[in-house]
């Protein structure tokens, strides 16, 4: 083999090991973790999940029984238990949305800061009272 395609071969297995390494050397934590939070579901989307499969167990439930698959005494606690459990999750659903609001109203409030009228009042007082003693030391 001539030097040149040793030279080559040398230059490829470099840049091969290079792309290999590279990541663990400079460490990619930071985009794993970031994209890992990014795939988990938040609370709200995983309570609607929740809620849909509730939804749709109720419905299989009702169509065995319809079917004669199952008898009157398993399927009303079945059933009654799976309601229940269904308005639990729309109340935190509810939950969270209020909660949700109300962390957004204090957020706008927060950014307004908004005086308070007696503070309003008195702010105009003393520009009233400056207008007045410049007009006397013009005079």
């Amino acid at each position: 083999m001539s030097t040149a395609g040793l030279f080559l071969l040398l230059a490829i297995l470099a840049g091969s090991l290079a792309f290999i390494v590279w990541p663990l050397i400079v460490g990619s934590n930071t985009t794993e973790s970031a994209f890992e939070e990014s795939l988990l579901p938040s609370p709200r989307a995983s309570l609607q999940a929740e809620h849909e499969s509730i939804l749709n167990t109720i419905r299989d439930l009702d169509f065995d029984f319809q079917t004669g698959k199952l008898i009157e005494s398993d399927y009303q606690p079945q059933r009654s238990a799976l309601v229940a459990r269904g308005i639990e999750t729309l109340m935190q659903i509810d939950g969270l949305k209020s909660e949700l609001a109300e962390s957004a109203i204090t957020a706008e409030r927060s950014r307004e800061r908004i005086a308070p009228p007696s503070d309003r009042i008195e702010t105009s007082i003393a520009a009233r009272r400056r207008a007045k003693a410049n007009e006397k030391t013009i005079l």
